[in-house]
């Protein structure tokens, strides 16, 4: 027979057994490595610079000369720029509370046109600021656009189904958008490209992107970093539009600005490449931190937009 103290011992061993236990079942699922939605990625979380992004930190986009130089580079045309095509930013609730009155008085390099919302990732997250975003900057006259952050390692369809119930898109806006990068934050040189095989990966982008194209009754538009884009999507999604990013002085491959400018570039009309996300290092009036500044050429824009 056990002393008393022994059954003490044994009933405090249960007691912090059982403590553990429940401890351990409550943990969030994301602790087990099976979603990453506790994790809120922004459009262009894992996008490397190239070696001239040096020009990004200078690049606020206030100095006339930087600025100056940078355009010409790349082939905008600063003083012509409605001739081929609108700049934008992409945003999320990282960048906080917008005064939209300020962004609408920035002129640099060009008046901001076009805002492109995050509105959902993954199965269930709704980003906390996309309702507020997407109203206030359509009710400021911006040409509007939302995305979806795609996890990997969720199924397409509830994905599909989040953005769906989330985002009421109507004629003007932009078609919706299909943010495809490594999920990854602070720790990408640590993450792999693919969480998925890529058959896979293609297979249940194409689902996603069906489910969207028959509610919406529209195309859909591919967001991804050029290095994603050669390694994984171009073979795949000949037929879909592309906004890319790239943080450097030079395009992306068949994407055309400015002078540049021609529709008899059958690369250019082949690759689908319609936006260049050129830096995230922007200066906009109205945000309290740098944000991602986007170029849209006109001869894409017009096809983007819903009718």
């Amino acid at each position: 027979m056990k002393s008393h103290k022994q059954n003490v011992r044994t009933r405090g061993k249960h007691f912090v057994g059982s403590v553990l236990t429940l401890l351990i079942l409550c943990l969030p699922k994301a602790f087990w490595g099976q979603e990453t939605e506790n994790q809120e990625f922004y459009m262009g979380a894992s996008i490397r610079s190239d070696s001239t992004q040096s020009i990004g930190k200078l690049n606020l986009l206030r100095n006339d000369t930087v600025k100056q130089s940078f355009y010409n580079y790349t082939g905008v045309r600063l003083k012509d720029d409605v001739k081929y095509g609108k700049y934008g930013v992409d945003i999320s609730k990282w960048n906080g509370v917008i005064d939209w009155n300020k962004v609408q008085t920035d002129t640099v390099p060009d008046r901001i046109q076009f805002v492109i919302a995050k509105a959902t990732q993954g199965r269930t997250l709704v980003d906390a600021r996309f309702k507020e975003n997407f109203s206030a900057a359509k009710a400021k006259g911006f040409l509007t656009g939302a995305y979806h952050f795609y996890d990997q390692k969720a199924e397409p369809a509830k994905q599909a189904e989040n953005f769906i119930n989330t985002v009421k898109l109507e004629k003007g806006d932009l078609m919706p958008i299909l943010d495809v990068e490594r999920n990854c934050f602070a720790d990408c040189d640590k993450t792999p490209d693919l969480l998925i095989p890529k058959n896979e990966l293609i297979k249940n982008l194409k689902a996603f992107i069906g489910l969207l194209k028959e509610h919406y009754k529209t195309d859909v538009i591919i967001y991804t970093g050029e290095a994603f884009y050669n390694a994984f999507l171009a073979d795949d999604f000949k037929d879909n539009y592309f906004w890319i990013a790239k943080y450097s002085y030079t395009p992306p491959r068949c994407f055309q600005v400015g002078e540049t400018f021609s529709l008899d570039n059958p690369c250019f009309k082949n690759s689908k490449k319609g936006c260049w996300q050129y830096t995230q290092w922007g200066n906009v009036k109205g945000f309290d931190s740098n944000v991602d500044l986007n170029f849209i050429n006109n001869y894409y824009l017009l096809k983007w937009i819903i009718k």
